[in-house]
């Protein structure tokens, strides 16, 4: 069993990775992943900085996708309802 410090350390290294990435790439697409992968701290985190709820991240090049989008694809149910209650509108509601 791995030590509370040691967890906490992981979580912390996370999300680092998490802010560098909107740092470097689409902050939609930082904020899509987290969704997905049911980061709930990330997505607030993100959320807290001003990323785009409704911001459109193009999915292997091809499939437009928003966070939303990707929480309910993954059966992230939380996640899609915290970004529902924010006002996130999924592709098909902004007409993609």
């Amino acid at each position: 069993m791995l030590s509370r410090e040691v967890l906490l350390q992981t979580w912390r290294r996370y999300l680092m990775v998490v802010w560098m990435l909107t740092k470097r790439t689409s902050k939609g697409a930082a904020l899509m992943m987290s969704s997905a992968q049911g980061k709930k701290d990330a997505v607030e985190m993100l959320l807290a900085r001003d990323v785009d709820i409704n911001s459109v991240y193009m999915y292997q090049d091809r499939i437009p996708m928003t966070a939303l989008d990707a929480a309910r694809e993954s059966g992230q149910g939380e996640i899609a309802d915290i970004l529902v209650g924010l006002g996130a509108k999924s592709g098909k509601e902004l007409g993609l």
